[in-house]
């Protein structure tokens, strides 16, 4: 009897991994699983670099996004958001199976006045002894394309370093926050949410929590409900859009609200100008 419930236990086991197999492939998905804090993702950067183009009115833009695990993992997969001026611009994904590394590399061309931002999330699962872990980090970079007052040239910078370039990031970063914020509090009111319960988390922001606490939150929770957050944008937010080629809207940046109390997330956002929630418990 005791060897039938093993056979048993063991066909089951085999059926779930052929199981998760199909579903791969007919489906992609970012699938979160505890994470193993013995393997980690030594190597990644995301990377924003401008280059001149003849038309001196354009700026040819190199999006780059790579990682890498010091062995190779039974799944790696990374997926990249990128914004211009608070709107989505494009979105990158790429997995791969039994790799340890992930490169991606995507051009466009730009005019200027644009604050560029991205940010991407990278995932490995790692199967071993009839268990599954993972393992996780996030990368961001930024690029300035700024016209000077005269119009005689066009400034592109990460970080703004002379007074000139701090000036004409600051009216220009206002801007973009205001546009941004107004269509927050649409939403929030679209949705009756109270902006006094939650702490506020612009998308781009949340690369910030790699190496530091969400609020109220220790670190491994947080690196808890970060996967788990990820899983959720993938499947709500980044394959919807995905499917919308070109984009028939401006969809603005997603925001994070986190309950102050530690409870809940909420995601609230915009696909092809209908609003959307993503609700999020956090156990």
């Amino acid at each position: 009897m005791r060897k039938v419930v093993i056979v048993v236990i063991v066909i089951n086991f085999i059926v779930s991994i052929l199981i998760l197999i199909v579903n791969r492939e007919t489906e992609e998905a970012i699938t979160y699983f505890p994470l193993d804090y013995n393997i980690n993702i030594e190597q990644a950067f995301t990377s924003l670099q401008a280059t001149s183009m003849k038309d001196k009115q354009k700026i040819l833009l190199n999006w780059d996004i790579q990682s890498k695990t010091k062995y190779p993992l039974y799944l790696r997969q990374d997926v990249s958001l990128l914004f211009a001026n608070g709107y989505l611009l494009a979105a990158n994904n790429t997995w791969q199976t039994d790799t340890n590394i992930i490169k991606q590399h995507k051009t466009f061309t730009l005019g200027h006045n644009k604050l560029l931002q991205s940010i991407s999330f990278h995932h490995g699962e790692i199967h071993e002894h009839s268990t599954i872990k993972s393992t996780q980090k996030m990368t961001y970079d930024q690029l300035y394309i700024l016209c000077c007052q005269d119009h005689s040239t066009i400034m592109t910078f990460k970080y703004p370093k002379s007074p000139m370039e701090e000036k004409t990031a600051q009216l220009f970063d206002e801007q973009i926050k205001e546009k941004l914020q107004t269509n927050w509090q649409k939403l929030m009111d679209n949705y009756n949410i109270n902006e006094r319960d939650y702490f506020l988390i612009p998308l781009i922001e949340l690369v910030k929590y790699n190496d530091e606490p969400l609020p109220n939150l220790s670190q491994e929770k947080t690196a808890t409900t970060i996967g788990q957050l990820w899983e959720g944008l993938y499947k709500n937010y980044i394959i919807p859009l995905s499917k919308q080629k070109p984009l028939s809207h401006k969809n603005y940046m997603p925001l994070i609200l986190l309950d102050r109390h530690a409870t809940h997330l909420i995601v609230i956002y915009e696909i092809n100008g209908q609003s959307e929630q993503l609700y999020q418990n956090i156990s």
